[in-house]
C-alpha cells in the first residue's frame, strides 16, 4: 500500500493527492521493488514495480513510464522499455530503438536496429548493419560506417572493423591507427599497447597507433608489467624494473623469445675540476682514467643526456626457447631442448671517458640499459619454485635433487633423493637420512632441527 511506501520515504520534498491518496513526489531509491498503488494502477492493463522512482505501465498493448506521483513522463506508445540506468533507458517502437532520459525526452530518434548498454559514457548503436557510437546526450561520436566496434573506449580507445580490416579510434571518434590490420588482440593491462596481425604476422602498436615492434612474429603474448607494489620505495626508485616498462613473449619459427620496451639512461659527469686539481699536484689523471676504463682514445660525445625510452621494442633474448614462464620479480624459468634454466633481468652499466662541448671539456659518461642474461646453464630436468623466505629453489638432474640460490649458484651437490623446500631450512633426503640445509648450503643435523621446531 502507498502508506507502506511513505513509511520508508526519506527526504520528502513534495506531496500530491492522487484520488484520495497522498503520494511522495520525489524519486527515492527506497521505493525500488514497491508496487504501483491500486488507485494509480487500476487505469492500466499492467504495471511493473517502481525502480529508481519510476514504473513501467501498459495500456492497449503499449508501454510508458510514470513517476511515483502517477504522472506519465512518456506517452503510452512504446513496444518495450528498459529500466532506467544512470537516468537513461532504451525504448522500442515498431522494431526500432532509441533512448529516453528521466524526463521522458527522446534524446535520440527511434531509428536504430539495436542499441547496446552505455559503458564509460558511450553506447554502440546499429543501423542498416553498420555501427556507430553515441554519448549520453545522444550525440554521434563516429560515422555510422563500421562493421564491428569492440569494447567502447576501454582505456580511452575502441577497436573498429571496416571492410574486413581493423584499427583503433579515440574518444572523439578519430582514427588513431590505420584501419589495415587483419586482426587485433586485447589491450595490455594498463592499456598502453595492443597486439595486431598483418599478413599472418603479429606485432604491437601503442595507444597513439604507432607500431612499437616489428610485425614479424608468428604469435605474441600480452605485455607484462612489473609489480612495484610489493617493493620498497627505494627499490621502486632505482630498480631493474625501471629499465623494462613492459616485456612480452613472442614466437617465431616455433620458438619463443622476449621483446621489451627498453629504457636507456645516460649521465655525464664533468671531470674538469678533478683534472685541474690533479695537474696542480702533478698527477696525470687523464692517463689514470684511460687505464681504469681501458680506453686509449677519448671519443667525442654529441648525444643526448638523460633517460630515453627506445621507441621500438627490442629483442632482449634470442628467439630460441621452447617455453618461457612469466617473470617473478627479475627471474623467469625457460626451457630449451627439454632442459630448464633461469634467465634474469639486469642492468648493463658502462662508463667511458668522452670529450664534449666541441671537444673542449672532458667528462665521464655513465650509460645504463636493461638486458637479460642467463642465470643458470640450461641443464636441469626440473626446477621448483624459489622459497620466498630464504631464496632457494630445488633443481633436478637425472632423478637427483639439489638446491640453487637466486644468483643461480648450486649451494648443494645434485645428489639428494628428494627435497622438501617449504621451510627456511630445506629438508634434503639421501638414502633415508635427512639433512637440514639453509640458504648458504650449510648442513644441520636432526638435533638442530628439533631445536628450531621448539623455538
Amino acid at each position: 500500500m502507498i502508506g507502506e511506501i511513505l513509511s520508508v520515504a526519506k527526504g520528502i520534498s513534495k506531496v500530491k493527492t492522487v484520488g484520495k491518496v497522498l503520494v511522495v513526489a520525489s524519486m527515492i531509491p527506497d521505493l525500488i521493488g514497491e508496487p504501483v498503488p491500486y488507485e494509480i494502477a487500476k487505469k492500466y492493463d499492467s504495471t511493473e514495480n517502481f525502480f529508481d522512482g519510476f514504473a513501467h505501465v501498459k495500456f492497449n498493448g503499449k508501454w510508458g513510464v510514470i513517476d511515483i506521483t502517477g504522472t506519465e513522463i512518456t506517452p503510452i506508445k512504446y513496444d518495450s522499455i528498459d529500466k532506467f540506468n544512470d537516468g537513461l533507458a532504451r525504448v522500442e517502437l515498431n522494431e526500432k530503438w532509441g533512448i529516453i532520459d528521466s524526463t521522458g525526452k527522446e534524446i535520440t530518434p527511434i531509428k536504430y536496429d539495436s542499441i547496446d548498454e552505455f559503458k564509460n559514457g558511450f553506447a554502440r548503436v546499429k543501423r542498416n548493419k553498420k555501427w556507430e557510437i553515441i554519448d549520453t546526450t545522444g550525440k554521434t561520436i563516429t560515422p555510422i560506417k563500421y562493421d564491428v566496434i569492440g569494447t567502447i573506449f576501454e582505456n580511452g580507445f575502441a577497436r573498429v572493423k571496416l571492410n574486413g580490416k581493423w584499427g583503433i579510434i579515440d574518444i572523439k571518434g578519430k582514427d588513431i591507427s590505420s584501419i589495415k590490420y587483419d586482426s587485433m588482440g586485447k589491450y595490455s593491462k594498463n592499456g598502453d599497447y595492443i597486439s595486431v596481425e598483418l599478413n599472418g604476422k603479429w606485432g604491437f602498436i601503442d595507444k597513439t597507433g604507432k607500431e612499437v615492434s616489428l610485425i614479424k612474429y608468428d604469435s605474441v603474448g600480452n605485455f607484462q608489467y612489473p609489480n612495484l607494489f610489493s617493493r620498497t620505495l627505494c627499490e621502486q626508485l632505482y630498480s631493474v624494473h625501471n629499465f623494462y616498462p613492459a616485456i612480452a613473449c613472442v614466437k617465431l619459427n616455433n620458438k619463443w623469445g622476449l621483446i621489451a620496451i627498453v629504457v636507456e639512461k645516460k649521465k655525464l659527469e664533468p671531470l674538469q675540476e678533478e683534472i685541474d686539481m690533479a695537474m696542480e699536484i702533478g698527477i696525470d689523471i687523464i692517463s689514470m682514467y684511460k687505464e681504469r676504463y681501458k680506453q686509449d682514445i677519448i671519443e667525442s660525445f654529441k648525444g643526448e643526456i638523460g633517460e630515453k625510452t627506445i621507441p621500438l621494442a627490442q629483442e632482449v633474448t634470442p628467439i630460441k626457447y621452447d617455453f618461457i614462464e612469466n617473470f617473478e620479480g627479475n627471474l623467469a624459468f625457460v626451457k630449451l631442448n627439454g632442459k630448464w634454466g633461469i634467465i634474469q633481468k639486469t642492468i648493463n652499466s658502462k662508463t667511458r671517458l668522452v670529450k664534449y662541448d666541441n671537444d673542449t671539456k672532458l667528462g665521464k659518461l655513465n650509460e645504463e640499459k636493461g638486458c637479460i642474461i642467463s642465470l643458470t646453464p640450461m641443464k636441469y630436468d626440473l626446477i621448483g619454485q624459489f622459497d620466498n623466505l630464504s631464496g632457494k629453489a630445488p633443481v633436478q638432474i637425472n632423478g637427483k635433487w639439489g638446491l640453487i640460490n637466486k644468483k643461480g649458484e648450486e649451494i648443494t651437490p645434485i645428489k639428494y633423493d628428494s627435497i622438501d623446500n617449504d621451510y627456511s631450512y630445506a629438508q634434503c633426503t639421501l638414502n633415508g637420512k635427512i639433512d637440514y640445509i639453509d640458504n648458504k648450503g650449510i648442513i644441520y643435523d636432526r638435533g638442530f632441527w628439533n631445536y628450531i621446531e621448539r623455538k
